[in-house]
């Protein structure tokens, strides 16, 4: 069976700069050992989630599951106070929480609205939040978006995979900007896209070979469009 081309491995790790440069960045808004060491948890789970592989015997169909779950309790770290590395008590508090309740997480209604919990805890000033109601509000919006059914051309195989990694980065995004300064989104911003080009110019589209059995998906809302390629 063909395998996929590195385009969208490498794609589906995008977002995972932003959140890496945040949980290091220091700025106007320090956000402490908490926030850094949740948001590092759930880098990792993001990462596991997205590699495909088997880890520790597991199947990747799995670790997407809990890397869904991660991603909701990364949201409600986020909105948890500095002080205490309470962020991180959170992310483990609600990561537990949920390993019973995939139906809601993985792709469910726990997944589709944890951005909102951003907005429970306004911090550093109108502008700053504002900026949070906003991409928490695209965000929310994007994440109910239905995905077709069926692609028919490669054209449009190539525009839903980038929809799907955009999607993905903005919500990295909106995720590790929570509270910070304009500068430091503005900063955050132009990295992700400046990483992204650097991708799409090392790897650009091309024939993905066995390419129709990404119509069968069973995570459509995943940013890894060749899920199943590799399987024997």
């Amino acid at each position: 069976m063909a395998r996929d081309p590195p385009r969208g491995r490498r794609f589906a790790l995008l977002g995972l700069w932003a959140l890496w440069t945040r949980a290091w960045l220091t700025d106007p808004w320090q956000p402490g050992w908490g926030v850094c060491l949740a948001l590092c948890c759930a880098m990792f789970l993001f990462f596991v989630g997205r590699a495909q592989t088997p880890w520790l015997g597991v199947q990747h169909a799995a670790w997407w599951a809990v890397a869904c779950r991660a991603d909701i309790a990364a949201f409600a770290a986020m909105a948890a106070p500095t002080a205490w590395w309470a962020p991180l008590w959170v992310f483990l508090g609600v990561f537990r929480a949920t390993r019973r309740a995939n139906a809601l997480c993985d792709g469910g209604a726990l997944w589709r609205g944890a951005p909102l919990v951003l907005l429970l805890h306004p911090r550093h000033g109108q502008a700053a939040y504002a900026a949070d109601v906003l991409g928490v509000a695209v965000v929310v919006a994007l994440r109910h978006r239905e995905p077709p059914p069926h692609v028919g051309t490669m054209h449009e195989y190539h525009r839903q995979h980038d929809l799907f990694v955009a999607v993905d980065a903005l919500s990295c995004w909106v995720l590790g900007c929570a509270g910070a300064p304009l500068s430091t989104r503005a900063a955050l911003l132009a990295g992700t896209l400046l990483v992204g080009g650097a991708l799409h110019l090392a790897h650009p589209r091309q024939d993905i070979g066995e390419w129709e059995l990404a119509n069968r998906r069973a995570k459509p809302h995943m940013p890894v469009t060749f899920r199943g390629v590799n399987d024997a």
